[in-house]
C-alpha cells in the first residue's frame, strides 16, 4: 500500500511536471511565433521602404542627369542668350532662348509669362526665311528649361495665343512675345 502511494505519488508529480513542461514549451513556441511574426512584419515593412527608397533614388538621378545636362548647355561658348519679349497683349512677358547652333540644341526659360485663359495655348513658332514653324504647345514652367525642338537658321521666336491643344497657323494678331536670333 505504502508502494502504491509512492507509486502513485511519483506518477502525480512527474505528470504535473511533464504538463507544467509541455504548458510552458507551448507558451514559448507561441511567444516565439508571435515575435517571427513580428519580425516578418517589420522586414516587409523595410523591404517597402527600401524599393520607395531605390525608386526615389532612381528618380533624383535622372532629375540629376538631366540638369547636368542642361547645366552643360547653358555653360557651352557656343550657346546664345535670346530674349523673347512681350507684346502689346503682354508687355511684361519674358522668355530666355538658349539656342545652340554647333549642338542643335534649344532651351527655353519661361521668366515671366501672364496667366492665359482655360481654352488656350501658348505656342512656340521659328519664322524661317518668312514662313512660320511650329515648334510646339508650350507648358508654361516658371523657372523651368523647356527642351524645344532646335531648327536650324530661324531669324526670329514668336509665342501666340491659341486654342487649347495648338494651330497649324499662327495667330499673329495674339503675339504674346518675340525675339530676333542673333
Amino acid at each position: 500500500p505504502e508502494s502504491e502511494v509512492s507509486s502513485k505519488m511519483n506518477f502525480n508529480w512527474i505528470t504535473g511536471i511533464a504538463v507544467v513542461f509541455a504548458l510552458g514549451f507551448g507558451l514559448m513556441t507561441f511567444l516565439l511565433y508571435q515575435q517571427q511574426s513580428n519580425l516578418l512584419n517589420q522586414i516587409g515593412a523595410l523591404e517597402t521602404k527600401v524599393n520607395q527608397l531605390e525608386t526615389n533614388n532612381a528618380l533624383l538621378v535622372g532629375q540629376k542627369n538631366q540638369i547636368n545636362q542642361q547645366f552643360a548647355v547653358l555653360k557651352n561658348v557656343n550657346t546664345s542668350h535670346v530674349h523673347l519679349r512681350g507684346s502689346k497683349l503682354s508687355p511684361k512677358a519674358l522668355i530666355i532662348v538658349y539656342w545652340n547652333e554647333v549642338d542643335k540644341n534649344a532651351y527655353l526659360n519661361v521668366v515671366d509669362l501672364p496667366e492665359i485663359p482655360a481654352n488656350n495655348s501658348l505656342q512656340l513658332w521659328a519664322d524661317v526665311e518668312g514662313k512660320m514653324i511650329n515648334m510646339g504647345v508650350l507648358e508654361t514652367g516658371k523657372g523651368e528649361l523647356i527642351k524645344v525642338p532646335y531648327i536650324p537658321n530661324v531669324e526670329s521666336l514668336n509665342i501666340t495665343l491659341e486654342p487649347k491643344g495648338g494651330s497649324k497657323t499662327p495667330n499673329v494678331s495674339q503675339l504674346y512675345a518675340n525675339g530676333k536670333m542673333l
